[in-house]
């Protein structure tokens, strides 16, 4: 009877460590994953800021390895900033203008 006892409390307080481990696990699982996403973004956000004023200065005429050695950036990445973002023409059917006159609406009278 005392030895079937002994057994339950054993095992009970087994189990209750289990669960206490797994909740204290979790918990620090928690805080590190949060300290690693903090972390990502706030050096991401010191990249996009480098980034705005490598842009600045390339506009103010700045030579870009001038430019990469202040804001730490890489010399590739000055140079794709440098250069303007690729714009798809406007379709030659869409920039011409109508012929005056013929073709054309009258403009309608005010009500």
């Amino acid at each position: 009877m005392l030895s079937q006892t002994v057994r339950e409390w054993t095992k009970q307080w087994k189990q209750e460590g289990l669960e206490q481990g797994r909740k204290e696990g979790l918990e620090r699982g928690l805080e590190r994953g949060l300290e690693r996403g903090l972390e990502q973004g706030l050096e991401q956000g010191r990249k996009e800021e480098r980034r705005k004023l490598a842009r600045k200065l390339l506009a103010i005429g700045m030579d870009p390895r001038q430019v990469a050695d202040l804001t730490e950036l890489p010399l590739e990445e000055i140079h794709r900033l440098a250069s303007p973002p690729c714009v798809a023409e406007e379709p030659a059917a869409y920039s011409k203008k109508a012929p005056r006159g013929k073709g054309r609406r009258p403009p309608t009278p005010p009500r």
